[in-house]
């Protein structure tokens, strides 16, 4: 995803967020702090790679031979 769509993404509060890299959210970071948006790209980001993270767990659990 390119920078334009990850901003989209986290402004729609949109799960499409996950799919960031981290120097994406980085730099997201910076230009929200720029641009006086409340900055909450690295904490939603983080959320989002945490139940990721669970949801595959789960997955592995339950279907794992």
């Amino acid at each position: 995803m390119n920078f334009e769509k990850i901003k989209q993404a986290y402004l729609n509060e949109s799960s499409d967020f996950r799919l960031a890299t981290e120097k994406q959210v980085d730099k997201l970071s910076d230009w929200l702090d720029a641009n006086d948006y409340h900055n909450a790209a690295h904490m939603r980001w983080d959320d989002y790679q945490e139940e990721m993270r669970c949801l595959m767990h789960e997955a592995y659990e339950e279907f794992a031979i």
